[in-house]
């Protein structure tokens, strides 16, 4: 019987890297026995496994960890850094199982105990370790495929957004105009319902060209105060916070820097502010709190309020862009996306809990402390 591997051009290819004689012949005996039917090229060394590379591609390659020119690890690194495409078997005893391990976590993709050998596993683990390779691969091309498709759909939505903004600032004059001269009564009542339909479809375009725009943002990070910031959002709110009859409590120290942009946080707590008031329950008056805390090299500054709350079933949802957990409620569904997008180029990151002390919800964001470093998520 043949056993058919995936991947392999014409016939299996097979380096056995082994400088035991005895033992590459009771390998090959092995294979031989479980009737697969292998041309094998057998090497002593790992230079001339390497060599060996240079003119040809096997399917699959077995190695010894104790090799006359390298040992352990070193041989695991050597082989995936000169030919990663072809999948890897290391051979080892009972002693080495640690080692054989820590071989997985490198690179090699399975392992066989000499001691333990039979055509049966040797027949699984060589079948197994092309598999899973070749699987990885394909999932490498199609996490590549499906990356380059949304980049090219984002940059395509955002070409249409901005050739939509021209007709929709037309149109809304048009229904402005129409609002204006119309007498009250049905057209009239009409001509506002579209004005404020194309309201609303214009914020979600300039919503839309705003996120889009964050994909190539680099910004010029320093040392920003959180609580001028804190204080500079809410007297933009401050209209929405007394309409909203809300009660606010700061608990941000006046000493707090993050490494951000002044205009960065200001956007994100902008949005969590505005979140908070526009997701307010009926059922009782709003309260919101801003607290900041330091975690090691960075400080985490969350957003608690008293609303409506977000179901933990919702919470990843929300953070994509066109997402609403009330669509009763105005919005263009992109508030979170672009806080996510902005803190992640900012080296953050964003997160969703419930509210520990009552109903309603809690936005917390991590960002680096004036002073650190962190790398973009």
């Amino acid at each position: 019987m043949t056993t058919e591997f995936p991947d392999c051009e014409g016939s299996a290819q097979l380096l056995l890297v082994d400088d035991n004689p005895f033992d590459a012949n009771l390998l090959m005996a092995w294979i031989e026995r479980a009737e697969m039917d292998w041309d094998i090229t057998h090497c002593m060394s790992l230079g001339d496994a390497l060599h060996s590379l240079k003119s040809s591609k096997p399917c699959l390659i077995i190695t010894d960890l104790g090799l006359p020119d390298a040992s352990g690890l070193q041989v695991v690194k050597a082989f995936v850094e000169a030919s990663a495409e072809v999948p890897l078997i290391v051979l080892e005893d009972s002693v080495q199982l640690d080692l054989a391990t820590a071989a997985l976590e490198i690179g090699a993709e399975d392992y066989i105990n000499r001691d333990e050998i039979s055509e049966d596993i040797l027949r699984r683990a060589m079948q197994f370790a092309i598999t899973r390779h070749n699987a990885q691969r394909r999932l490498r091309t199609l996490e590549g495929s499906l990356a380059d498709a949304d980049d090219e759909l984002e940059e395509y939505a955002s070409m249409v957004a901005h050739d939509l903004r021209a007709p929709l600032r037309t149109s809304r004059l048009l229904s402005q105009t129409l609002t204006k001269y119309l007498p009250n009564g049905m057209g009239h009542e009409l001509a506002q319902r579209l004005d404020s339909t194309l309201g609303h479809l214009d914020s979600v375009v300039l919503s839309m060209l705003d996120y889009s725009s964050l994909r190539d943002w680099e910004p010029e990070i320093e040392s920003v105060e959180v609580s001028s910031v804190v204080d500079a959002v809410l007297e933009g709110l401050e209209a929405d916070i007394d309409e909203a009859d809300a009660v606010l409590h700061l608990r941000v120290d006046p000493d707090t820097t993050v490494a951000a942009t002044p205009a960065g946080l200001w956007r994100i707590l902008e949005n969590l502010l505005s979140n908070s008031i526009r997701y307010r329950s009926d059922d009782r008056p709003l309260e919101i709190e801003i607290e900041c805390e330091k975690s090691e090299d960075s400080y985490r500054i969350t957003v608690h309020d008293n609303g409506i709350g977000i179901p933990q079933t919702e919470r990843d949802r929300v953070m994509r862009p066109m997402e609403r957990i009330d669509t009763r409620l105005d919005g263009s569904g992109f508030g979170l996306a672009i806080c996510k997008r902005q803190i992640n180029v900012l080296g953050g990151q964003i997160w969703i809990t419930d509210r520990a002390r009552a109903n309603g919800t809690s936005v917390t964001f991590e960002l680096p402390a004036a002073g650190a470093v962190r790398t973009r998520r």
